[in-house]
């Protein structure tokens, strides 16, 4: 069972090798794969792997063509950071790796 844990909505810069890219605005979600574990007269729930993925909202086609399948730097307006990669041109749809930066 997948449940939503947390959420952000708001401004990031985006780097691709040390560089400014972009500056957008995101609307991400991070999950925890819970655990059901069943046993005689009890059910219990354990956290298991986290994940989070997103999108940017309304940055143009051509401004993402070139972070396409890049390896970039998401930059929050309080300094933390996270990586992600960008999945989907016409959706800004974006798969973040490591740990959930908000």
């Amino acid at each position: 069972m997948r449940e939503r844990r947390s959420q952000y909505h708001g401004p990031v810069e985006i780097f691709v090798g040390g560089e400014k890219r972009l500056v957008a605005n995101a609307s991400l979600a991070a999950y925890v794969d819970v655990v059901v574990i069943k046993t005689i007269g009890a059910t219990t729930f354990m956290d298991g792997n986290t994940s989070w993925d997103g999108y940017i909202v309304g940055a143009s086609r051509q401004s993402l063509l070139p972070l396409f399948g890049e390896r970039m730097l998401i930059r929050f307006p309080d300094g933390r950071e996270a990586g992600a990669i960008l999945e989907g041109i016409d959706s800004g749809q974006l798969q973040g790796f490591g740990a959930v930066p908000f």
